[in-house]
């Protein structure tokens, strides 16, 4: 197992302190950015990325443009969705394979320290409990498969990116996955792998997965944005806070700087 895996995760919500067996679904689903890592993963990948050789350092400074505009876009769809293309579009004419072996030797330095270990560790007893656990997240596949891999769990739903002679093109191959297009993905997964909606257990940060939230039988709020939280306590969903004090204020302040 990773290192990361070796660190105790502390208790923050009374909803956190139960068994693995009473942690409810027989299959998890969660977003990647904000909810199992602190920040965007593929921008840390970019500064990694940048930091090699593999990525122009202007490029980099676009991709954190675009960062910026997905954090501060809220409910605003349309422009998460631009800025999620023009950041795919940063990546073309990177090969597929070069990317994903720079990933995989600097994980541990690049994206272990990043990871929310409250919540590895609820996804560990998720899995210990007998669930499949998913990564459902807009972040490319690859990616998102590779973050899965190492954190021991069943697999990963993400952006398909066009790939031609073995590297990215800059368009997606199909939709973004975020919003009713990230939901669908989970519903249209859990009914090929003969698991009930009811049955199964959404986390996320973010207003804009309010349709896969909404979809599943137990919702759960990660370290949610302001929004999220005010409809989660409405609709009496658990909320779960990972951060301390300091890292909501850092975010805070990140938010209204970006």
């Amino acid at each position: 197992m990773a290192s990361h895996e070796k660190h105790q995760a502390r208790p923050v919500h009374a909803a956190d302190r139960n068994g693995d067996n009473d942690l409810p679904g027989v299959a998890v689903y969660v977003d990647l950015d904000n909810t199992v890592i602190d920040g965007s993963a593929l921008f840390h990948v970019g500064r990694a990325l940048a930091a090699q050789g593999l990525l122009e350092r202007g490029v980099l400074m676009r991709m954190a443009a675009h960062h910026a505009v997905y954090r501060i876009a809220g409910e605003r769809p349309r422009l998460i969705d631009a800025a999620r293309e023009r950041s795919l579009g940063l990546a073309a004419q990177l090969r597929v394979d070069d990317v994903l072996d720079s990933v995989t030797q600097m994980y541990d330095k690049i994206l272990a320290p990043r990871l929310s270990m409250g919540m590895v560790a609820r996804l560990d007893a998720h899995r210990r409990a007998g669930a499949h656990v998913w990564l459902a997240t807009a972040a490319p596949v690859e990616l998102a498969e590779l973050i899965a891999f190492r954190l021991g769990l069943s697999g990963a739903l993400g952006t398909r990116a066009e790939v031609v002679d073995g590297a990215w093109t800059g368009r997606p191959d199909g939709q973004l996955l975020h919003g009713q297009a990230k939901a669908c993905a989970v519903t249209d997964h859990a009914v090929e792998h003969g698991w009930d909606l009811a049955d199964c257990v959404a986390y996320s940060d973010s207003l804009q997965d309010m349709p896969l939230l909404s979809a599943v039988g137990h919702p759960c709020a990660v370290n949610p944005e302001r929004s999220l939280r005010l409809i989660a306590q409405r609709r009496g969903w658990p909320v779960l806070q990972f951060r301390d004090g300091q890292a909501r204020r850092r975010m805070r302040v990140a938010r209204r700087s970006s």
